[in-house]
């Protein structure tokens, strides 16, 4: 892959997964004890929205580096995302080291798991 195809890639995966992480953290707000919450709504679909194109087009930069398994398409993304929700949340500042690592080490078992079975 050419530095800037990689850039892209690398560009676009942060935005998508940035932007799903987003839609994921609105999406918990959206149904409250007082009903149904628009704005939560709206932010949540925006987030999803945004990573679509993004995601769209980086698989298209990965597919013509020959990486073709949706498997290891996803997984820049799936940690990107996870990352996103975990930090953006603010409840990972205060997870102990323990949880952290556990935490770490599961991103990480994903992440094999995805390659091992897609290669």
């Amino acid at each position: 892959m050419n530095p800037i195809s990689l850039a892209i890639v690398i560009i676009l995966t942060l935005a998508a997964g940035f932007a799903d992480a987003q839609g994921f953290l609105h999406s918990t707000q959206i149904w409250t004890k007082a009903g149904f919450g628009w704005s939560a709504a709206v932010r949540s679909a925006l987030g999803f929205s945004l990573s679509i194109p993004c995601y769209w087009i980086a698989v298209r930069y990965l597919q013509d580096a020959g990486i073709i398994t949706p498997e290891v398409q996803t997984i820049f993304w799936f940690a990107v995302t996870i990352s996103g929700v975990a930090i953006a949340s603010g409840n990972f500042f205060n997870w102990n080291m323990l949880d952290k690592g556990v935490g770490l080490f599961i991103l990480m078992g994903a992440v094999w798991l995805m390659i091992r079975t897609g290669a």
